[in-house]
Parts: C-alpha cells; sequence; structure tokens
C-alpha cells in the first residue's frame, strides 16, 4: 500500500511546499530555474563561465542542503512524518541520516572508497610476493603496475563516463545537466580516483612488510579493503532511494516516485553491467592468479584468510548500525504520556521497519548492499583451491 501512501501525501506536499522555502530562507529556485538566457550571454560577452558563477552557485547548494538537513532533522523530532513538503525532493526518503550522507559524499562520491579498495584488494592478493619486497622496489612489483593501469585505463575512465553521461544518477542528484558542473570537478574526479587507489595499495603494503617476520600469514591486512567496502556499502545503501533511481534529475527534482523494481529496467543499469563486462573480469583474474601462485600457499591459509574478512566484516556492519541506531534515537522524541513499550514500538514505526517510507530503511539498505557487496568481492577467495597440508608419513617397525 505504501506507493498509493506516498502519491497521496505527494499531493499535500506540493501545494506546502513554496512556503515552506520562504520560511527557511533557502534560495533553492537560484538552482533549480537557472536563467540560462543569462548563462549563455554571460558567456558569449566573456567568452568562459565566471568562477564566481560557480562559486556563488556551490554556495546556495551547500546553504540548501545545510538547511535542509537540519528542517528534516526537526521534522523527524516532531513526528510528523507524513506532512513534510520537502518529502518529494528527496523521493520521499525523509530521512536525515540517509540525506545527510548523500549530501555529504556527493561531490566525493563512493568511487574514492571504491578506489581505495581495489588498491588494498591487489596488495592483499598478493601479499605473499609483497611480504618480502624492499621499498626501494615496492614501485615495479607488477601487482602494483596493474593497479596503475588498472585505475588509470579502466576505472578512472568509467567513472567520467557516469559522471557526463548522467550527472544527476553519478552525483546522487545533487547535480543536474552538465551546465551545472564546473571543468575542475571531472579533473578532481579522475584525480582522486587513481590516488585512493594508490594509496589504498600502498597501506595496505606497509602494513604487510610491518609483520614480514612472523610465520604465519598476515591477515590484518584484510581490514584496509574491507572497512572501505563497508563505507561504500554505507552510502549505496543507505542513500538506495537515490542509488536505485531509475530516471534522470528533472523526474527527482520534480519530485516524481517510482518503484525500486523500475531500476532493473533502467538505462542507467544497462550501462552498469555493459561496464561490468570489462572491470570485473580484470579485477577478478588478477586477484585469483596473486592468492593462487603467491599468497595462499600453506595449508589452512585460505580458511584463515576467510574468517579474518568475515569478522572484519562483522565489525563494520556494528559499527554501522551502532552509530545509525545512536543517530536515531538520539533524535526520537520521547512521549513521557505513553509507557515505555509504546514509545520502544514508536522508535521502531510500530514496526513497519520495512516500509520505504520508515527512519530504519536505510538502515536496511545498507545491509543488503554489505552482504551482496562482500559476496561478490570475496568471489575469488571462495573458488580458490584449498591447500592441503602434507601427509605424515609413518614408518612401520617390524
Amino acid at each position: 500500500m505504501w506507493p498509493q501512501q506516498i502519491l497521496e501525501s505527494d499531493r499535500r506536499q506540493h501545494a506546502q511546499k513554496q512556503r515552506v522555502l520562504e520560511q527557511i530562507g533557502v534560495a533553492r529556485s537560484r538552482v533549480q530555474t537557472i536563467d540560462r538566457g543569462a548563462w549563455v550571454r554571460m558567456r558569449k560577452q566573456s567568452g568562459m563561465v565566471s568562477h564566481k558563477h560557480y562559486g556563488r552557485q556551490f554556495g546556495v547548494v551547500i546553504a540548501e542542503a545545510v538547511i535542509t538537513m537540519r528542517t528534516l532533522g526537526d521534522y523527524l523530532t516532531r513526528g510528523n512524518k507524513q506532512q513534510h513538503p520537502l518529502a518529494t525532493e528527496s523521493v520521499v526518503e525523509n530521512r536525515p541520516a540517509a540525506i545527510k550522507i548523500s549530501i555529504l559524499f556527493s561531490f566525493k562520491e563512493v568511487d574514492v572508497f571504491w578506489s581505495f579498495s581495489f588498491g588494498a584488494v591487489f596488495a592483499a592478493c598478493s601479499a605473499g610476493t609483497l611480504k618480502n619486497t624492499p621499498e626501494s622496489q615496492f614501485w615495479a612489483t607488477p601487482s602494483f603496475v596493474y593497479t596503475l593501469l588498472f585505475l588509470s585505463l579502466i576505472f578512472a575512465p568509467s567513472g567520467l563516463y557516469l559522471l557526463w553521461d548522467n550527472p544527476g544518477w553519478e552525483s546522487m542528484y545533487l547535480l543536474g545537466d552538465k551546465n551545472e558542473i564546473h571543468a575542475l570537478l571531472p579533473t578532481v574526479f579522475a584525480f582522486t580516483n587513481v590516488l585512493l587507489g594508490i594509496i589504498g595499495y600502498y597501506v595496505t603494503y606497509r602494513s604487510i612488510r610491518r609483520h614480514r617476520e612472523e610465520t604465519m600469514l598476515y591477515m590484518g591486512m584484510n581490514k584496509y579493503w574491507i572497512h572501505a567496502y563497508t563505507c561504500f556499502c554505507a552510502i549505496l545503501g543507505m542513500g538506495y532511494n537515490r542509488f536505485l533511481y531509475p530516471s534522470g534529475y528533472q523526474d527527482w527534482r520534480a519530485g516524481k516516485v517510482f518503484d525500486l523494481t523500475d531500476f532493473a529496467f533502467s538505462r542507467m543499469l544497462v550501462t552498469l553491467l555493459a561496464m561490468g563486462v570489462v572491470l570485473l573480469p580484470a579485477a577478478y583474474i588478477p586477484a585469483y592468479i596473486w592468492l593462487k601462485n603467491e599468497t595462499l600457499l600453506a595449508a589452512g591459509d585460505k580458511s584463515r584468510m576467510f574468517f579474518s574478512c568475515l569478522s572484519y566484516i562483522i565489525q563494520g556492519m556494528i559499527t554501522v548500525s551502532a552509530l545509525f541506531a545512536t543517530y536515531n534515537i538520539s533524535n526520537f522524541k520521547n512521549d513521557s504520556s505513553q509507557s515505555l513499550s509504546k514509545n520502544a514500538w514508536r522508535l521502531f514505526d510500530n514496526g513497519n521497519i520495512l516500509d520505504r517510507n520508515s527512519q530504519w530503511s536505510p538502515l536496511l539498505g545498507f545491509w543488503v548492499a554489505e552482504v551482496l557487496v562482500m559476496l561478490l568481492v570475496s568471489l575469488p577467495i571462495y573458488v580458490i583451491p584449498s591447500v592441503k597440508a602434507p601427509a605424515h608419513k609413518t614408518v612401520k617397525t617390524q
């Protein structure tokens, strides 16, 4: 029944939207109804877009984001879930925790965590070689050279393509069309997509080298790529309404609501699947080869790595869940006229936590994303054949 409830609330919310925007003093109209004619005239006169223009526009966007988060937070504490007029702006994703995370990382995006994870994964998979590689030769190792090639030739270009092809989706709908993108943004975007991968690789390499004297392979190296992927999943999962939005920024800003299943038939999913045909084999194949030929060589290494990864995954899920629950509880307004059990029931939306409009739905989105992503990322570990312990020969005595 929730899609019908959402549509009914949309009609009321649109009627109240302008009045509330005037009350909070947000110059949203300057962002959403940019004077294209004036912008074109300015370009013709100066030959370029003024940096001050983008500075003012960026300032308006940031001010809008801050005030939106504040009003949504105040709105949540009042417990008036169905009447907030900005709910349609976020496709009824009117939970401040998800919106805060989406807006804070909308320019950096999940790609920085993804890039860091790729570098850390490639280093961890080649730990058997890196363990005995001095820092003076670190830059020439095959796994590091491959990491540079992968990030610069595959990962960074794919991110730039998504940013240019659909700026709204790639920026969690903070940006709109290409006219809202300054040239500095894709430049920094491509730079960080390579730089963070290098940092992830180096941090993991240093961790491996610090434990090079240990007899058994050090499994603490896995925490870097796992925790980075946990941040990746927290952003995508808690912002699932944005990530799974099947249309463009015009529909998003107009407050148009789609079923989550519509994303399965969207152009964005086709684009992602097409990119996966190239990206996944390029990541899986070398990881499998390094694990099999260089790292998981001793009996029990595979199971030790598996359970080490599992422990870090659970650790990350517990940490993110605790932070999210603390945020929700701290913003919950207790009703002194009701019993403790009834207040607790209200805190969990009267049991409707699976509802898309529930304040707990972003957390459920994170759990789903974490499980699916970790299953995919850990695939090379599952398929590596286990090394059997050598059989002990017994000497027969007569």
